[in-house]
């Protein structure tokens, strides 16, 4: 508020003023931190899809893919993410090849057109485990 008698502001709308002007910067620095993500949509090829070991999972051709993650719920055995072309023949995008339990990821840039993305699961005494797979347009 502005006093009648003298034109200045009160501490109070000081205080007001420069809170909004604080809390607009923090929003704009959320918006631009924020906005990578943005960018990449992710879809989910299989949600806790009960697999064998060996089995591999695939996305289909997307209109554009820039990466992938897998996971599997349990912790033994190699599990792993490609994003690959299959004709002409067969070219490997990007992959990741780790050991199960901990999400792996894979990424491209720049975002491939007409590409795929597969996952899959294996271990040396066989079984069975649940998995989630995406792709990232």
């Amino acid at each position: 508020m502005t006093d009648r008698h003298t034109g200045s502001r009160s501490v109070s709308s000081r205080r007001l003023a420069i809170g909004s002007v604080l809390a607009g910067a923090v929003g704009i620095a959320a918006l631009c931190l924020s906005a990578p993500a943005a960018h990449a949509a992710s879809t989910l090829y299989a949600n806790d899809a009960r697999i064998n070991s060996g089995d591999v999972l695939d996305s289909g051709t997307r209109p554009s893919v820039s990466g992938g993650s897998v996971n599997v719920s349990v912790s033994v055995g190699q599990q792993s993410i490609t994003n690959y072309y299959d004709r002409p023949g067969y070219t490997v995008l990007s992959e990741n090849v780790t050991a199960a339990g901990t999400q792996a990821f894979t990424s491209r840039s720049p975002a491939s057109p007409n590409a795929k993305s597969k996952c899959s699961w294996w271990v040396s005494v066989g079984g069975y485990a649940d998995i989630t797979c995406s792709v990232s347009d």
